[in-house]
Parts: C-alpha cells; structure tokens; sequence
C-alpha cells in the first residue's frame, strides 16, 4: 500500500462516490465507446482508440474465466466491515482491464464493499490526492470506510507486475516488451495476486 499524502475530506470522497459509475455502467460506458471508436479522456488518439478496444475484448475474457481460489473466497465472505471503493481509470489503461473485473468479484464475493469508477482525466483533484511516485498512474484504487474516511489506495498494479515495469525502466530495457511481459503474467495469475494483496491490505 502506498504511504498517502491527501487534502480531501470525507465529504468529498462521499461526493466522488457518488458521482461514480458502477461496473455494469463502466462496462456500458467502454462498449459505448468501443462502438463509437472513441476513447476516455480528452485524447482521442488512434493508439488509445485501438487499446479501448483491446481492453473491452480484456474485460470481456476475465469475466468469462474468472474462477475462484476457495480459499480467498472464505476470506474475503468472512470480513464483515463495510467498506466503499472508488477506482480512478480510463477506458485506455490496460492494467486497468485486467484489474477492475478482478475488483467487481471481490466486492461482489464480499457483499458489503460498494464499488465505484470515476474517470481521471475528469476528476484532477481525486487524482491529485492519489499519485503513486508523484505520477498520475491509474487504476488506482482508493479504499474508504463507511463513513467514507480514508482507510488506504492500491494500485497500480500488483507488486509482481510493477517489478516487470520497474526492472524495464531501471534497466532501459524494451518497454514494448515489458509491457508484453505484463500482460502475461496477468494471463497467467488471473488475478490471484490482485485478491492476495488487497487481503493482506
């Protein structure tokens, strides 16, 4: 989990949160795009366009797949405290594909966290207050009790995939490659190390 430097009160959180869109109306919201061949945000590049379109195709794949590890279900069934979740994405961001269907389960498996996205290029000051390094990376997951205080963030991504990231930068390595590499740890873990961490947390 990352150390937290904020200015946001809970009144704000709870006014983000309510502005923010439910995985069925974030689903709806990359569909829409996808048929429109747009994206989020203001960049309406081919490049973004062209990985909206992956991500909707990398959604569509986890929920098709997704298969428990029974012991992280007993887990999470077994947390009995209220929680709402506000996730700051784009429709462009791979990581973000891979990870907020993985985000939908375990809120569902939970019963009792309440599950929110809101966009980061429309929302500066959530953004702001949630940077990872000092860098709007996202998806970044912003973890709020029921009275909508904050209780920590994760993301953006799972330490095994950000080692891959990391290594490649340190190292000036391919980051095209890296990003292959990425994506195939996530095809590999489905999602597994997303539960573990977001338990420990």
């Amino acid at each position: 989990m990352e150390t937290l430097v904020h200015t946001l009160s809970p009144a704000d959180y709870q006014r983000y949160y309510t502005q923010g869109l439910s995985y069925a109306e974030y689903r709806t919201l990359v569909d829409q795009l996808v048929r429109e061949n747009r994206t989020s945000g203001p960049e309406q590049s081919q490049s973004l366009i062209d990985y909206t379109q992956l991500n909707q195709k990398r959604m569509q794949r986890i929920e098709k797949i997704w298969e428990w590890n029974p012991e992280h279900l007993d887990a999470l069934k077994n947390n009995p405290t209220p929680e709402h979740w506000i996730v700051i994405t784009e429709a462009w961001c791979g990581d973000a594909a891979q990870i907020i269907p993985v985000l939908d389960r375990i809120a569902q498996a939970r019963g009792n966290v309440h599950l929110r996205m809101l966009l980061r290029d429309e929302n500066p000051e959530l953004m702001n207050a949630h940077l990872y390094n000092g860098t709007k990376s996202i998806p970044i997951l912003v973890r709020l009790n029921q009275d909508f205080e904050l209780l920590g963030q994760w993301g953006p991504r799972p330490e095994p995939a950000q080692q891959i990231i990391n290594q490649a930068k340190q190292t000036g390595g391919d980051m095209k490659k890296a990003k292959e590499d990425l994506h195939l740890w996530y095809a590999r873990n489905k999602g597994q190390e997303i539960v573990r961490e977001l338990l420990e947390a």
